[in-house]
């Protein structure tokens, strides 16, 4: 009995650290992306899954070379513009300046990064802040 479950915590352990692994290179991959609405009525999660919502978003990641892995339809639905998920083979970084150059993107940034930067001024407070210990 030892033996067998020794090797099910083996495979489960391969499991988690090879998907733990793929997915730190996927999302390297992977841009978010706002789309500008194209049509003439607010958006709902029916047009977004009807053939013109899926199209177009398709139609904006074809031209960049991408895929299209998830378009967030409640938020999109709530925010009134498009928010999707685009996959490149290329890295994410190329593929957020293309995105950038397309009239109906609104704002892409890699996937799982975020960069503030911070002023001279932001810097010395942040520095000379109070310690909450």
């Amino acid at each position: 009995m030892d033996r067998l479950r020794w090797i099910f915590l083996s495979v489960v352990l391969v499991r988690l650290c090879t998907s733990v692994a793929w997915g730190a290179e996927m999302s390297q991959r992977q841009v978010l992306v706002v789309l500008k609405n194209p049509f003439d009525e607010p958006l709902t999660i029916s047009l977004l899954d009807g053939v013109d919502g899926r199209f177009y978003v398709a139609k904006v990641a074809w031209s960049v070379d991408a895929r299209v892995l998830r378009v967030y339809q409640e938020l999109s639905q709530a925010g009134g513009t498009i928010f999707a998920l685009f996959e490149s083979d290329a890295p994410a970084e190329g593929l957020t300046e293309a995105l950038r150059k397309r009239p109906e993107v609104l704002a892409a940034s890699v996937n799982g990064s975020l960069r503030v930067p911070l002023s001279p001024d932001m810097k010395e407070a942040s520095r000379s802040a109070p310690s909450s210990d």
